[in-house]
């Protein structure tokens, strides 16, 4: 029975991992060849409707995740993925591939939730939070390899047949996780609910009234108020920036006439600062006064950063530096913030007696808006000068900046901060 367990929880970590990396491969690679396929004009509308449709699925999945467990809806949303790759790849017209990204974006977020829902119910601290970064870590390696080996599939594909081949490879990737699905057993208790904390969960169940949907989904913003719809305006405008620059980018690419294999290699340093900074910002940010400081030089370094860039692109307009540069700055920028917003996030939960899983909806809420809005603004751009792009993000990150910095400091720390404090001390002198 042990070993059965144990292998039933291995399975649970491969699964998370390989599905997150699917759902980032299939995403991320599709940026490149978009303009391949689309018109210019059409690039910026799918990639929004892709990260939109994650945006209004986030929390009925995670409702959904409450009441029927992770592995139906994990099951759903990988069949729910698989229609969306044939529809994609099948049927060129732009109608059907605003429907299969929308499809996909959805089904995506339904990814993501289910995953960490998944490992959150089988493991306790601190395998728990090793598992979490693990399927995270690991698994967001698809955006970097989705751009680059997506391009070259459309590249190498017979003349005629690119958009089918480089659409329809990935379902490979969706069966597989389909597969590794059947490897994890059911488990007979009931998961813990992602969007509420669970003493207040049981405490609306005893008098009988159910809990509202609005509250589920917007009660970090509710309760707490101003601080949380601030941080939310940060991550916006920081995650927007860069789904803009990324679709800003694959445009001025294509219009220069470079192959999709080309403009999917930029993700590769980009995708490097990312999971760099990430990393470094977990660490870092480990006391309130270091989140509070991470979160306010993010939309400083960015506006900074663009303005030179813009600079740059202005004295030689037909560099691909700018392009680089601004695409590593955004991607540090948010490597660094997304981990430490979570945990500012459940700073400010914690202070209105709400729970971990509503403070990682209200950031994941907040990120998902921003790169819906991202594109959009490329969409807005596509004719204009590269550097005004840069220009552009240079301003909306002073915005951020300005609300960041009166708002979002000194802000009450988790009271359990203190106690793994303690707890490592003791554990030292032991």
């Amino acid at each position: 029975m042990a070993a059965e367990t144990h292998h039933g929880s291995e399975g649970v970590v491969r699964l998370s991992r390989f599905a997150i990396f699917a759902c980032c491969y299939i995403e991320s690679g599709y940026v490149p060849i978009a303009p391949f396929l689309v018109s210019r004009a059409e690039v910026g509308v799918l990639l929004s409707a892709q990260y939109f449709g994650g945006f209004f699925v986030l929390v009925p999945s995670g409702l959904a995740i409450d009441s029927c467990g992770p592995l139906p809806i994990l099951r759903r949303a990988l069949l729910a993925a698989m229609g969306g790759v044939l529809l994609g790849a099948l049927c060129p017209s732009f109608w059907c591939q605003l429907v299969s990204r929308t499809t996909l974006g959805g089904a995506f977020s339904g990814f993501f939730n289910a995953c960490m829902a998944l490992i959150m119910e089988r493991f306790s601290e601190p395998s728990r939070s090793r598992h979490l970064g693990s399927a995270v870590g690991l698994g967001t390696l698809g955006n970097m390899v989705g751009p680059p080996a997506m391009g070259a599939v459309y590249d190498l594909a017979a003349q005629g047949q690119q958009r089918f081949w480089a659409l329809l490879h990935p379902l490979l990737l969706l069966a597989l996780a389909f597969w590794m699905l059947n490897a994890v057993p059911p488990l007979s208790k009931s998961t813990q609910p992602l969007l509420q904390d669970s003493d207040r969960h049981d405490q609306v169940k005893s008098e009988g009234r159910p809990s509202a949907f609005f509250s589920k989904a917007l009660g970090v913003y509710v309760a707490v108020g101003l601080r949380a719809w601030i941080l939310a305006l940060e991550l916006v405008c920081l995650f927007g920036c860069a789904s803009a620059a990324i679709t800003a980018s694959a445009l001025e690419m294509h219009r220069r006439a470079f192959s999709p294999t080309a403009i999917g290699l930029t993700a590769i340093p980009a995708g490097l600062m990312q999971s760099l900074f990430s990393q470094w910002s977990g660490r870092f940010a480990s006391s309130a006064k270091n989140r509070e400081a991470v979160l306010l030089s993010c939309p400083a370094i960015l506006c900074v950063m663009a303005l030179c860039i813009a600079g740059i692109g202005f004295v030689d307009c037909h560099s691909l530096l700018p392009i680089l540069l601004i695409l590593m700055t955004c991607s540090a920028v948010n490597g660094a913030a997304d981990p430490t917003s979570m945990s500012m996030m459940a700073d400010l939960a914690k202070g209105a007696s709400l729970g971990y899983g509503q403070a990682v909806t209200a950031s994941e809420m907040a990120v998902a808006l921003g790169l819906g809005t991202g594109p959009f603004l490329a969409h807005v751009m596509r004719d204009k000068d590269f550097s005004l792009l840069c220009l552009l993000i240079s301003l909306v990150a002073v915005l951020a900046f300005v609300f960041s910095f009166r708002v979002l400091r000194n802000i009450p720390h988790n009271s359990a901060e203190a106690g793994e404090v303690v707890g490592e001390a003791s554990g030292v002198q032991h």
